[in-house]
C-alpha cells in the first residue's frame, strides 16, 4: 500500500516537499516538513499547495519564518533561509505552467485570438461531422438481418412442406 492510500487518498505530488527533513530537534530526531507543519496545527497539504502557489521567492518567505519559530528544531535556526529555498525547490510547479500558458495567451493580438478560436471551432466541426459521417463499411459487418435466419432450417435428407 502506497503512501497517499494510507492517509486517506492524499495526493501524492507533495511528498517529496513534506517528507524532507526540516532538521534535528532536541532530542537528534530528523522532524520533516510534515511534522513541522503538524506542529504549528496547520494541515499540511493544505500549506504546501499554498505554497506551491506563491512565486517561489514569497514561497520562501513565509517557510522561513515558519522554520524561524520551531524553537524545538536549534539545528534549523542557523540555516533557516537556505533550507527554506532547498524545500521550496522540492514543491510542484504547476503554477509556473499555468502562468506561463495564461501570459502567452494573454500576450496575443485580439486578431490572433479569434484566428485561434476560429481555428478550434472549425477542427471541432469537422471532428463532429467525422464521427456522426455514415461508416462505408458498415453493411459488412456481418449484421445483415435481412432475411438469412428466417428461412427455414433444414437437414439433410429431411423435406418440409
Amino acid at each position: 500500500m502506497n503512501t497517499s492510500a494510507k492517509l486517506g487518498g492524499l495526493s501524492p505530488r507533495f511528498n517529496a516537499f513534506l517528507f524532507a527533513s526540516v532538521g534535528e530537534d532536541r532530542n537528534g530526531t530528523l522532524v520533516s516538513v510534515l511534522s513541522a507543519l503538524a506542529r504549528f496545527g496547520v494541515d499540511p497539504w493544505q500549506e504546501a499547495e499554498a505554497l506551491a502557489d506563491l512565486p517561489q521567492a514569497d514561497a520562501a518567505d513565509r517557510l522561513d519564518e515558519m522554520i524561524l519559530a520551531l524553537a524545538d528544531v536549534p539545528s534549523a535556526a542557523a540555516n533557516h533561509h537556505g533550507i527554506a529555498t532547498r524545500l521550496i525547490a522540492l514543491l510542484p510547479q504547476a503554477s509556473t505552467i499555468q502562468t506561463t500558458v495564461r501570459n502567452a495567451a494573454g500576450s496575443m493580438a485580439p486578431e490572433q485570438r479569434s484566428q485561434v478560436i476560429l481555428w478550434v471551432v472549425v477542427m471541432l466541426i469537422l471532428l463532429l461531422a467525422q464521427m456522426m459521417a455514415p461508416r462505408p463499411d458498415a453493411g459488412a459487418s456481418g449484421s445483415d438481418t435481412s432475411g438469412a435466419m428466417s428461412a427455414p432450417l433444414t437437414r439433410p435428407g429431411i423435406q418440409t412442406p
